[in-house]
């Protein structure tokens, strides 16, 4: 499958390009470690990260278009939880086939209420490096979600929620 991946922003676009006031930079290793594990599991993947790239319609839709994205996976932190919204309804609006799955800190810990959201089709709760792998696997296999830990998704209009992933060891 060809992935998206996309850390948004903590600052918002107003603060595009202006990392710190003199700090450092950490790039979002939690992205970057689901796609060393899909790329290693045949996948195509790009990252975004909103801290220093646009997530306007104008740069999805090129990135989106030129690489025949299929699914996009959202790192969401509380602070960036609308931001990480925003970025879904847009990638609704470019092609609502893709598949949006949201992870991180905030879905994690409000898994439910992101489920919700209409542009959320999965809910991946804790390390997500495996549960992505899994569930891009079966997305692609068309089998069922329903033996993947630690997803949530939407059947028929009701919200599924998946057993816990139990932990990485190492």
């Amino acid at each position: 499958m060809n992935v998206l991946l996309v850390f948004p922003s903590i600052l918002g676009e107003e603060r595009y390009g202006k990392l710190s006031r003199g700090g450092s930079y950490l790039p979002p290793l939690g992205i970057g470690y689901i796609a060393a594990m899909l790329e290693s599991r045949g996948h195509n993947v790009k990252i975004i990260d909103g801290s220093i790239e646009p997530l306007t319609k104008e740069a999805l839709s090129t990135i989106i278009e030129k690489e025949k994205i299929d699914t996009v996976g959202i790192t969401a932190l509380t602070p960036s939880f609308y931001r990480a919204l925003d970025c879904a309804r847009i990638v609704k609006e470019i092609n609502p086939n893709i598949i949006t799955i949201f992870g991180g800190p905030h879905p994690t810990a409000l898994s439910i209420d992101t489920i919700k959201e209409n542009v959320v089709d999965f809910v991946a709760c804790g390390e997500g490096e495996y549960t992505m792998s899994e569930l891009l696997d079966t997305i692609e296999n068309k089998t069922s979600f329903s033996s993947i830990d630690g997803i949530l998704y939407k059947e028929n209009g009701n919200i599924k929620v998946n057993k816990p992933r139990k932990r990485i060891a190492n």
